[in-house]
């Protein structure tokens, strides 16, 4: 807290930090207070427990600033002066110690890590400091990749899950199980079956393989995780045993088809004689969709979901992409009567 000062023999101001003090004549003096916007203050723990990739580090928020620390955490980067925009960990809210582990770091690597603490006034950075991860001693199982086709599945519809998996240890290593769910948020524990599996062989140091499962998506529309295990039963004893596991978050959809276009030909057609329609059926949905049949009336006002009586056209739509459109042309009969005036 500061105070701002304005003298009625001067007409300016002083600014009053914590630390000034200034003279003034009190009855000439008017003054407010005000508040300093502040970032918070953090320091960086030294990392220990360093592994082939993870290590443990973490870091102390001394001074939340001028407002609440919303957000804390150690950032880390292989180029100098990381920050929140590169890898980093969420570790709570407010002033104090707090432990962290940044992951995924790659063997024989050195990286720099940082604390950071942000408030409503912005981010802060505790020093950052290197670390320099061991070569690696043994086999060393990940999933490098995942990539479903279509990105956007079919509520309830089939898609394909592409997933690559590799040893980025330095011993060969049985791959053993390849578990995959459909939606599994948290990390599951060894030997947790999953909704598909597939029988992975023993990779070669350095050495990558490419899995393809045909997958069923929920039935449901929302947003899920597919989440993908290597080495799903822990056959073999490896340098990590924490980064077996990859996660993909994907959208399931539906299609929405709409009649976005209806014009006919001769625009004025002769009583009791053909004439040609031509309707544009659009899906507004992400996923494609068999849009069925398009029932076409040659007089009908009635707006309804329910059957129209009378007599009637059908026009085949079929597959519709999803944001796609199909164009009809379909012939029909004019209507007996002339219409009155």
């Amino acid at each position: 807290m500061g105070e701002w000062w304005r003298t009625a023999d001067h007409g300016g101001g002083v600014l009053v930090t914590d630390t000034t003090v200034v003279s003034a004549i009190a009855h000439h003096t008017l003054y407010a207070t005000y508040v300093l916007a502040r970032r918070p203050t953090v320091t960086t723990t030294a990392p220990v427990a360093i592994g082939t990739t993870t290590a443990t580090s973490g870091g102390n928020v001394t001074n939340v600033g001028s407002s609440a620390v919303t957000a804390r955490g150690v950032c880390w980067s292989t180029a100098a002066g990381p920050t929140v925009a590169d890898d980093k960990t969420v570790n709570g809210t407010g002033p104090g110690g707090f432990d962290s582990m940044p992951s995924k770091l790659r063997p024989a690597t050195t990286y720099y890590v940082r604390a950071y603490a942000t408030n409503g006034v912005g981010t802060a950075y505790g020093e950052p400091l290197s670390v320099t991860t061991p070569p690696a001693s043994g086999p060393d199982l990940v999933v490098t990749s995942i990539v479903l086709t279509p990105a956007i599945p079919a509520a309830g519809g089939k898609f394909t899950a592409t997933i690559i998996v590799k040893n980025q240890g330095i011993l060969s290593g049985k791959a053993g199980n390849l578990y995959v769910w459909l939606d599994k948020p948290g990390t599951v524990a060894v030997g947790e079956k999953g909704d598909k599996s597939a029988s992975v062989s023993t990779l070669k140091p350095g050495v990558s393989k490419t899995v393809k499962m045909s997958l069923t998506a929920p039935k449901t529309w929302g947003t899920f995780t597919l989440r993908a295990f290597i080495d799903a039963k822990n056959v073999t004893t490896e340098d990590d045993e924490y980064n077996n596991q990859e996660t993909s978050a994907y959208d399931t959809g539906l299609p929405d088809f709409r009649i976005t276009g209806v014009r006919i030909s001769p625009e004025l057609p002769l009583a009791g004689k053909t004439f040609t329609a031509y309707v544009t059926v659009t899906n507004s949905g992400e996923v494609a969709g068999d849009a069925g049949y398009l029932d076409l009336w040659a007089d009908s006002s009635v707006m309804t979901t329910a059957p129209v009586p009378g007599p009637k056209t059908k026009g085949v739509v079929g597959d519709v992409p999803g944001t796609g459109e199909r164009r009809l042309t379909v012939a029909l009969w004019g209507c007996m009567m002339v219409p009155q005036a």
